[in-house]
């Protein structure tokens, strides 16, 4: 009476209380829905609407992203005489509700439990233990015989329905879990589909019972189902699930589409801070309910990682497959075949990724090598003529996601597997930076960018023990390693990202050293002095049939250019093999042939070994003039032979007209002007602005635009008469201090001035 009201407070007085009136609460528990169906002393008042409250909630989903209903289950913790009938209407129901009895809590739970496991053979009790039973239910629930068998009779013919019943010995050391037996005991006693059971074990996200009891040998799954259960573990960053489905034989090439890709990046709580980063990269606002595509994450990416890079699905014909793809979803949407239309839809990247090359490869024999290709071109073509995928590279496309998402146990996970381990680590770790940047910039939560700083550090780590251990188990592994072109991230190289790493990490590794000096002199094999032998190449060319160069085995870890593979060295290495001749030939020299036929034999060889050698020559030849250590000083030399002209032009009297020397000087700025001009429209950026953006971004870059623009505006006034050609003449002197600075830039590569010098510049 005293809680009839609404809104009304009421003190409670526990037992101990004198003013109590003897009603208790368990306070172990949170809530309390109290029930009053106008009797006194009755128990069991409260069944009905209990009842009904079950049914309303199974009508409920168990998760959001589940069409899976809430399953109903009787948990029997002590309890009295009532609860043998509440047991008994549950698992006599169609279909049964299971009961999960709680063994040692006492009363009914403790009666239930005893008369489950002594009818486990026999349905019926002994005389002697029947008796005993008996009397056990009188000393607990403190009835009369005649109530005491009208409640052993329930209890028996709830044994007949002893599937759906469960008992949980807590104190047993072989039980498990207390949630995952109340789980496994709802998959048993429920009767629904493998795919419901696998909803229920991911709500729960218990992988341990799915493991054990619903992905078991033999058991159909429908086709979609398991396809459908790793999209949810993803949207709902089930780790455990993930790795089971993948252990279970999930193939990420047939699951990831555009359409699973796109609809992971629009779920989640962190789809508003994803959209705050699609305005930043599109310089524009987006509407309310828009959704993300591929090309938007792509915008993203690029403006996180910044640079030159190039996500995948910015490029030109991923756009152009993109666009076909709505078009043709558009046609379909009619039809009712949407989703399908879109997963038979695939991009040619394929095409996209023939350029691409692994740049250190094993060295293996010549026969090896010819077999190596054949079976590659084959598997290759295979490849290509099959139906590609959107996303052929899964595992990097749902690591990037997983990092947007700011899911950092799902993007450890997902960094374990696949290829480059050490580019994605380092490309975690670079978008984990810029975000935290963004965060800060933005003046969002501190926390956050706190958070987003410690992941960054935590995938910098990564990369740099991946190194690490790859250089103490084979340092020409981890050379290899580190000189691989990665496909995958389009253009980004090992070498670059794992350099910038260690040195944000200030760790030293004498194998990026010793790679970096391989990379700096290429095919040569030099020492000591080797710029002198260089210079000295570089004016008497014959010099250079005498250096020496690397073999094939040690060339096999240093990254070579496009060209060069082009270029064919095996056939330096192998003379050229007449048409028409077979092993049967070889075999007839063996045996002896005619005179004119040893004649033409020893002409061919001398034509052979003449062609050899010149061939030779020319690899020599090519190899020493593309070594990047040898474009160095060539370039140098120019450079100063430019700055001598130059100076001399400006020391000595101005002609009316230029002299040959000044129109030496105006060629070289020009052509300089036409190759900045060149690498400009050549990086990777899509946009001019963006071009310039990057360009721009390098101070020297900056130097030799004024240093252009000051030259041709002094050129433009020398051409004319005075007072024009003083002008003109005046700024050629200002112009010249540019090109004598840049000379600072040379400098740097020297190991001994190169430190000072880079000190000097940025202070």
């Amino acid at each position: 009476m005293d809680l009839i009201g609404r809104d009304v407070f009421r003190p409670y007085q526990p037992l101990g209380n004198p003013l109590s009136k003897r009603a208790c609460l368990n306070g172990f528990h949170s809530h309390f829905l109290l029930v009053d169906d106008g009797t006194l002393g009755k128990p069991g008042g409260q069944q009905g609407l209990r009842r009904k409250l079950e049914k309303h909630i199974q009508l409920l989903k168990i998760h959001p992203r589940l069409n899976q209903g809430v399953p109903a289950l009787c948990v029997v913790v002590e309890g009295g005489p009532a609860i043998v009938s509440t047991v008994l209407d549950y698992v006599s129901n169609v279909p049964p509700v299971p009961v999960f009895v709680f063994e040692g809590s006492g009363k009914a739970a403790d009666l239930i439990a005893f008369l489950h496991k002594q009818t486990a053979n026999d349905r019926q009790l002994d005389a002697d233990i029947k008796e005993d039973f008996l009397g056990r239910i009188g000393d607990v629930f403190g009835v009369e015989g005649t109530e005491a068998a009208h409640l052993y009779t329930l209890l028996q013919q709830c044994m007949d329905h002893r599937h759906s019943i469960t008992i949980f010995d807590s104190e047993s050391d072989e039980q498990m879990a207390t949630d995952a037996a109340i789980l496994s005991s709802v998959l048993k006693g429920t009767k629904a589909s493998p795919s419901e059971q696998l909803s229920m074990a991911l709500a729960w996200d218990r992988a341990d019972v799915a493991q054990k009891d619903i992905l078991m040998y033999g058991r159909h799954w429908q086709v979609g189902s398991l396809e459908q259960a790793m999209l949810d573990s993803l949207v709902m960053d089930r780790v455990s699930f993930v790795k089971l489905l993948i252990d279970n034989g999930m193939t990420m090439s047939r699951f990831l589409t555009v359409d699973r890709l796109e609809e992971l990046y629009n779920s989640g709580q962190t789809r508003r801070f994803l959209q705050h980063l699609v305005e930043d990269a599109k310089q524009t606002s987006l509407p309310i309910g828009y959704r993300l595509s591929l090309i938007d994450m792509g915008l993203v990416i690029e403006y996180l990682i910044g640079g030159a890079y190039r996500s995948t699905y910015t490029r030109k014909n991923f756009r152009a497959a993109y666009s076909r793809m709505l078009g043709k979803d558009s046609r379909c949407d009619s039809s009712g075949s949407f989703s399908k239309q879109r997963q038979k839809m695939s991009l040619n990247n394929g095409q996209q990724d023939l350029h691409f090359f692994r740049t250190a490869q094993p060295y293996k024999s010549k026969d090896q090598t010819v077999s190596t290709r054949t079976s590659h071109q084959v598997g290759l073509s295979t490849g290509l003529g099959g139906a590609l995928q959107p996303c052929p590279f899964n595992f990097n496309d749902l690591f990037v996601w997983a990092v947007l998402q700011q899911r950092q146990q799902m993007a450890l996970f997902l960094w374990q597997h696949g290829e480059e381990a050490l580019a994605r680590a380092i490309v975690g770790c670079k978008l984990y930076r810029s975000m935290a940047f963004e965060v800060r910039q933005s003046n969002m939560d501190d926390i956050i960018a706190e958070r987003f700083k410690a992941y960054s550090i935590e995938f910098g780590q990564l990369a740099v023990d991946v190194l690490d251990c790859a250089f103490q188990q084979n340092e020409q592994m981890a050379m290899k390693l580190l000189t691989s072109e990665m496909e995958a991230w389009s253009h980004f190289t090992c070498l670059q990202l794992a350099v910038s790493s260690c040195h944000r990490a200030f760790v030293s590794h004498s194998c990026t050293q010793t790679l970096l000096t391989d990379l700096w002199t290429g095919p040569l094999n030099m020492r000591k002095n080797s710029f002198l032998k260089i210079i000295l190449s570089l004016l008497l060319p014959p010099a250079i049939l005498l250096l020496e160069f690397k073999s094939k085995a040690e060339m096999c870890h240093v990254p070579q250019s496009h060209e060069t593979m082009l270029f064919g060295l095996e056939s330096a290495k192998s003379p050229p093999v007449p048409e028409g001749s077979n092993q049967m030939d070889s075999l007839d020299a063996e045996r002896g042939l005619p005179f004119y036929n040893k004649t033409l034999c020893c002409a061919s060889e001398t034509v052979s070994t003449v062609f050899v050698q010149c061939l030779s020559w020319i690899t020599k030849l090519y190899d020493f003039y593309t070594a990047p250590v040898v474009k160095f000083w060539f370039h140098t030399m120019s450079y100063l032979g430019f700055l001598m002209l130059f100076s001399y032009v400006i020391l000595v009297k101005m002609e009316d007209q230029p002299s040959v020397k000044e129109w030496l000087v105006i060629a070289y700025i020009i052509s300089t002007a036409i190759e900045k001009t060149r690498e400009v429209l050549m990086s990777e950026p899509r946009k001019l602005r963006q071009k310039l953006k990057i360009w721009f971004s390098e101070y020297w870059n900056i130097s030799d635009f004024v240093a252009i623009l000051l030259f041709l505006a002094g050129l433009s006034m020398r051409l004319h008469g005075d007072p024009y050609r003083t002008a003109g003449r005046t700024a050629y002197c200002l112009d010249i201090i540019f090109w004598f600075i840049r000379v600072l830039d040379l400098l740097a590569v020297n190991q001994h001035a190169g430190p000072y010098i880079t000190m000097i510049t940025k202070m």
